[in-house]
């Protein structure tokens, strides 16, 4: 039969698993309130910068587009996925339109008659015009306020 364990034992136990849980809490909170927020930002501010770089590479193969076509653009992202004569396209060795960070297509709209530029920008996580933070609409410049 096991011994009892004497009260000044029982008391330091108690003691210690009390401190324990309470450090538990401490750090779960700590987590919660204070570092996950900002981890969370990180990893939109991350999605928004890769956004930014593939739209400035879409960007320039619409300009080599462009240049190849008596300065006009095309009417979808599609032509730059088209194999050339040697069975390259403008992206490279891509034969598909990238999607953007969130799996969403990008947004792109031919010049019109007013402008000279086409647009082209991500909607961001929710693939809806407009939003913050995750959900900001990114195009050459960066996320979009």
């Amino acid at each position: 039969m096991a011994e009892p364990v004497p009260q000044s034992r029982a008391g330091v136990w108690m003691l210690l698993g009390g401190l324990v849980g309470f450090a538990t809490l401490v750090v779960f909170l700590l987590y919660h309130f204070v570092l996950g927020p900002g981890l969370m930002k990180n990893a939109s501010r991350k999605r928004q910068a890769q956004a930014q770089s593939e739209i400035l590479v879409l960007q320039a193969a619409l300009e080599r587009w462009s240049s190849q076509h008596e300065g006009k653009f095309p009417s979808s992202l599609e032509a730059l996925v088209q194999p050339d004569a040697q069975g390259s396209t403008l992206l490279g060795d891509a034969f598909v339109v990238p999607k953007d960070p969130w799996g969403n297509e990008y947004s792109y709209a031919p010049p019109t008659p007013g402008s000279l530029r086409p647009t082209l920008l991500s909607l961001g996580h929710d693939g809806q015009p407009g939003g913050e933070d995750d959900d900001s609409d990114v195009d050459v410049r960066g996320a979009l306020p």
